[in-house]
């Protein structure tokens, strides 16, 4: 892939996704900064959007329009989940530390954070789901607390940026062993069109791992009384045609596809977009 022009600043290429763990007294315990991958069915819903099918004016009668501008509900993120994949546990439910394990610090299932393509605990175009979702409570709505409409630089024409934002009250997203509601590791988010976990239409997932080589534990350590603030950027950025720079991101051979960063090109190859993707 092309590295981004440094004129492209500030379009959520990079990190799209901040996510703070507040204690009792507000303070922030835990903070972490990711980028995203989009799947398959964002990329699908953006492509229908572009084309028109959910336009009233494309449509032969009412009762197509009213359909079809409803099935475009399928592609809006509305809801927030979270998913605990990775998390080695007993036979009780809980996390299986080793006697003298730290508790802030999870017990992971061996190769979790093995950067491989066929992995799993790492984000991928074609995820459906998150791989062990939290399915006690429904997902969590998520709104457009921040909106605005760019243009940077001579590359693009206007470009569309939202900031989603979901405070999440203590006790939402919780893990229940023996009658009492204990700490949670979560390991994985992700964006939906629906409340109802597992249904299978994930719009984007962001992993989170515990990385030894740099010391840095990404995977959020959540108690009961703890609240979560998630800020998740997205950015629509449309290419201009007459842009003849080499150094501008490529749809076509951007084997990181994000919602952070949907370029979107006269010149897209909508068969390579739908290529797995390798790393998360």
């Amino acid at each position: 892939m092309a590295k981004a022009n440094s004129s492209l600043a500030g379009f959520a290429l990079d990190v799209n996704v901040n996510i703070q763990v507040l204690d009792s007294r507000n303070k922030v315990k835990q903070e972490v900064t990711k980028h995203n991958k989009a799947t398959k069915q964002m990329l699908t819903g953006m492509l229908n959007f572009l084309r028109g099918d959910y336009n009233c004016t494309n449509r032969r009668d009412d009762i197509n329009a009213i359909r079809n501008i409803y099935d475009a509900k399928d592609y809006i993120p509305c809801y927030l989940g979270v998913g605990t994949y990775g998390i080695k546990t007993g036979t009780d439910g809980l996390p299986a530390y080793l006697p003298g394990d730290e508790r802030r610090i999870p017990p992971l299932i061996d190769g979790y954070d093995d950067y491989t393509p066929e992995n799993p605990a790492w984000s991928h175009f074609t995820d459906t789901n998150l791989q062990k979702e939290v399915s006690g409570t429904a997902r969590y709505e998520i709104g457009v607390i921040d909106e605005a409409v760019l243009n940077q630089n001579s590359y693009t024409y206007d470009s569309v940026q939202f900031v989603l934002g979901a405070d999440i009250a203590p006790n939402y997203f919780t893990s229940v062993a023996y009658g009492i509601t204990t700490d949670i590791f979560i390991t994985e988010l992700g964006l939906f069109s629906t409340p109802v976990p597992n249904d299978g239409n994930l719009l984007a997932r962001v992993t989170l791992h515990n990385n030894v080589n740099t010391g840095i534990n990404e995977i959020l350590y959540v108690r009961p009384q703890d609240t979560i603030i998630l800020r998740w950027t997205i950015c629509l950025i449309s290419l201009s045609d007459l842009s003849q720079t080499s150094d501008i991101p490529d749809v076509t051979q951007n084997t990181d596809m994000s919602i952070g960063g949907i370029v979107v090109s006269d010149e897209t190859n909508i068969n390579n977009v739908e290529e797995e993707q390798n790393n998360g």
